[in-house]
């Protein structure tokens, strides 16, 4: 299991509304999400809104190399062909 801080860089919105594609959405301006096992082909999404315009951004995700006792700290994120990869430093593969 692995958590990670998703950062919202929208600007001057005054709500957010995240989706995770998992039971857990969040209103947060700066969410974290739980991932249990490594997956491909995921989706987050972003809705950031103000008085006056709704804005939305999804971002496909490859996580890899979780594993029960990883140090949430050490992973390393990048983009692949539009892609969010957050690779998990202490993997090896």
């Amino acid at each position: 299991m692995k958590t990670y801080q998703f950062i919202n860089q929208s600007l001057r919105a005054t709500s957010y509304t995240w989706s995770f594609e998992s039971p857990f959405d969040s209103n947060a301006t700066n969410p974290n999400n739980t991932y249990t096992s490594n997956t491909n082909g995921r989706t987050a999404s972003l809705l950031a809104t103000n008085s006056c315009i709704t804005s939305k951004i999804s971002k496909n995700l490859t996580i890899k190399g979780i594993k029960e006792q990883a140090n949430q700290q050490n992973f390393h994120s990048y983009y692949d062909d539009n892609t969010l990869v957050l690779k998990d430093l202490n993997d090896a593969s």
